[in-house]
């Protein structure tokens, strides 16, 4: 299955790690392990994770939160051999910032 994130997704990846280490050092590694585990869960059954139900969001968005850090992942499974992530949002910064990178 093919999986891979669009560059604004890794680039908040690379973005809240940094940040994450700076506050605290090892934080950021702890941030990029969790969203791994996030990661193999999505691959693991896409279509078990509820779609993301908010106006404007086309069927087939999904969302995965993060364990300990108030993240989200927010991807789409369209063909059954492929996933793309479209964000690594954090939960409390403009919601549905990432709208636009849908199409």
């Amino acid at each position: 299955m093919s999986f891979h994130l669009v560059a604004e997704a890794q680039e908040e990846v690379d973005q809240a790690s940094q940040w994450l280490d700076d506050r605290q050092f090892g934080l950021g590694d702890r941030f990029l392990a969790e969203l791994e585990n996030a990661y193999k869960i999505i691959q693991r059954d896409p279509t078990a994770i509820p779609e993301y139900e908010i106006p404007r969001i086309p069927r087939g968005i999904r969302r995965q939160p993060l364990q300990s850090f108030p993240y989200i992942v927010v991807f789409g499974s369209f063909a059954a051999d492929e996933i793309i992530v479209f964000a690594v949002a954090h939960t409390a910064r403009m919601p549905g910032y990432w709208r636009d990178r849908l199409n």
